[in-house]
C-alpha cells in the first residue's frame, strides 16, 4: 500500500452536515486531489483516470465514489473522504457510500462523525452485518458500551457465526465490567477464529480481570503475534480491495494464492513482483514460505536470506527462516535467528520449541531444557515440546554425576509423563540410596500402579516396607 494524508484537513469540515439531508443546500466541497510521487505507475494512471473521470462528469455519484474508494485503497484518507462525502450527497439513497465514510470516519478517529453516518447508512440497509459491527465499534471509541452492545447484538441477530460482533460484544461487556460474561462470549468467538490475536488480547484482559492470571498470561502472549485477520466477509471491503493494481495487486494476490494452498501459482505472481522490484522484502518473504512449502529448500534459504538482509528486524520473516535452516541443519544459524527473533520481543510458543531442538542439534541439551520448559509454560498442551522435554530428562537423570542429581529431572519427568514406568522405578532406587525411603516406597507404588506384576519392584517395595516397620502382607 502506499501514499499520505492529503494537507488540507479543512476539505472535511461540515462533511456531516452535507449528509444531514436538512437545512440550506451546501455545496458539494471541492474535487479532492492529492501529491503523488513514488507510486507504481500502474497506479499513477489508475489515480490520475479516476480524477479525470470526476473533473468531466462531478455530478455523477459513481465516479465520486470510485475516486474515494482509490484514495482509501492507496491511503490517502482526508481525500477519501471528501470523494466518499461528495458521493453520498449526490446519491443520497446509496447505501455504500454512507458505509464507506462512516468506516473509513472510524478508523480515522472521528467517533461522533462515524456514529452519525453509520447510523444514516443503516437507515437504508438495516441487515448490513459489517455496518452495525462499525457501529458498535464506533460507539465503543466513544467509551458507550451500552449501544455498542446493542449494535454487536444486532450484528449477531444477522449473522450470528461473526467474529467481529462476539469479539465487539466482549469488549463492550468488558468495558461494562461484566468479565465473566465477556469471557463466555470471546471463548465462543475463539472456537471459530482460534489464532485471531485481537480475540487472544481481549480475553487475557478479561481473564487478568477476574485474577486468573495463568489463563491472562497465556492469551496475552499469543496476541503478541500476527494472526489472520478477521475472518468476517464484508463484500464492499473487499470490492476496495478488488481496485488494487500493479506490484501491490500483484503482491497480494500472491499472498492470497498461498493461504489457498495454491503454491506453484503463488511463486510464480511473487516472482514477477520481485522481478519488477527486486528489494520488495515482503515479496521475497512470502516466496520463500511458498518454495518451502514445495520443497525448494536451497531457494527458499536465498529468498528468505535476502529478505532478512533488507529488512533484518521482520519476526514473520525470521521464524520460517530459522525453521528451514534446523531442517537443514544449520544450527548455528538458525540459533542466530532464534535470539533475534526473542531479542524483537517474539515470545511465542514455537520461538522456544524450535530454539530447544536447535539446541540439542547443537549439543547443548541443558539450553534446550530450558527453552522447552517455556513451550510448556506458554502453551501446555505442547505435544512435541513434552515429548522433547521427556527425552532430555531421561537422558540427563541417566548421565547425572550422582544420584542426588538425578532426582529433579526425574521428578520433573514423571510430572509430564505420570505413566512413565522406568522413570518411576528409577526414582524410587535413588530416592532411597539418599536415604529417602518413604519418597522411594511412594515412587515404587506408582510404578506397580502402572504394571503390578513387576516381581524385582514388588520385592523391594516389600524390603521398604520392613525397614520402615511396616506389615509386607497388605497391599
Amino acid at each position: 500500500m502506499i501514499g499520505r494524508r492529503a494537507s488540507s484537513s479543512c476539505l472535511v469540515a461540515g462533511l456531516a452536515a452535507l449528509l444531514c439531508g436538512c437545512g440550506p443546500r451546501i455545496d458539494l466541497p471541492p474535487i479532492p486531489t492529492v501529491e503523488i510521487g513514488g507510486v507504481d505507475p500502474a497506479v499513477r494512471e489508475q489515480l490520475d483516470a479516476a480524477l479525470r473521470a470526476v473533473e468531466s462528469r462531478p455530478d455523477d455519484a459513481e465516479v465520486n465514489g470510485r475516486l474515494g474508494m482509490l484514495y482509501e485503497l492507496y491511503q490517502y484518507p482526508t481525500a477519501a473522504r471528501v470523494g466518499y462525502t461528495r458521493a453520498a450527497t449526490l446519491a443520497p439513497d446509496e447505501f455504500r457510500w454512507r458505509y464507506y465514510l462512516g468506516r473509513l470516519e472510524r478508523v480515522e478517529g472521528d467517533p461522533d462523525a462515524a456514529v452519525a453516518t453509520l447510523t444514516s447508512a443503516l437507515v437504508l440497509d438495516a441487515d448490513y452485518a459489517p455496518a452495525l459491527a462499525e457501529l458498535g465499534e464506533a460507539y465503543l471509541d466513544r467509551g458507550e458500551s451500552e449501544p455498542a452492545a446493542a449494535a454487536f447484538r444486532r450484528a449477531l441477530d444477522v449473522t450470528p457465526t461473526s467474529v467481529s460482533a462476539l469479539l465487539g460484544l466482549g469488549r463492550s461487556l468488558a468495558a461494562g465490567s461484566d468479565h465473566g460474561e465477556a469471557v463466555v462470549v470471546l471463548e465462543k468467538a475463539l472456537a471459530r477464529a482460534p489464532a485471531h490475536a485481537p480475540l487472544h488480547y481481549a480475553l487475557g484482559l478479561s481473564y487478568r480481570a477476574l485474577g486468573r492470571t495463568a489463563d491472562a498470561e497465556r492469551h496475552l502472549t499469543i496476541a503478541g503475534r500476527a494472526g489472520p485477520a478477521n475472518p468476517d466477509p464484508d463484500p464492499l471491503a473487499a470490492a476496495i480491495a478488488e481496485l488494487e493494481v500493479g506490484i501491490d495487486r500483484d503482491y497480494r494476490d500472491g499472498k492470497q494464492l498461498f493461504l489457498q494452498g495454491r503454491f506453484p501459482q503463488a511463486i510464480e505472481r511473487l516472482q514477477a513482483v520481485i522481478e519488477a522490484q527486486p528489494d520488495h522484502a515482503g515479496a521475497l518473504s512470502a516466496l520463500g514460505a511458498a518454495l518451502m512449502r514445495t520443497n525448494r529448500n536451497a531457494e527458499a534459504l536465498e529468498a528468505f536470506g535476502r529478505s532478512v538482509e533488507l529488512n533484518p528486524e521482520n519476526i514473520d520473516t525470521a521464524r520460517p527462516y530459522a525453521l528451514l535452516l534446523l531442517r537443514e541443519r544449520r544450527f548455528a544459524e538458525a540459533e542466530a535467528q532464534l535470539r533475534k527473533v526473542l531479542a524483537l520481543g517474539g515470545d511465542h510458543p514455537d520461538d522456544h520449541h524450535i530454539l530447544g531442538a536447535t539446541l540439542m542439534g547443537l549439543g547443548r541439551p541443558r539450553a534446550a531444557l530450558a527453552e522447552f520448559e517455556r513451550t510448556l509454560e506458554l502453551e501446555p498442551e505442547h505435544a512435541e515440546a513434552r515429548r522433547a522435554l521427556v527425552q532430555i530428562l531421561w537422558q540427563q537423570s541417566s548421565s547425572a554425576a550422582d544420584d542426588l542429581a538425578a532426582v529433579p529431572y526425574l521428578e520433573r519427568l514423571v510430572e509430564l509423563e505420570p505413566r512413565h514406568l522406568q522413570a518411576w522405578t528409577v526414582l524410587g532406587g535413588v530416592r532411597e540410596s539418599s536415604g529417602d525411603l518413604e519418597g522411594a516406597l511412594r515412587a515404587l507404588d506408582r510404578a506397580l500402579e502402572i504394571n503390578p506384576d513387576l516381581q524385582p519392584v514388588i520385592a523391594k517395595r516389600a524390603e521398604l516396607r520392613r525397614r520402615l516397620g511396616r506389615r509386607t502382607d497388605v497391599p
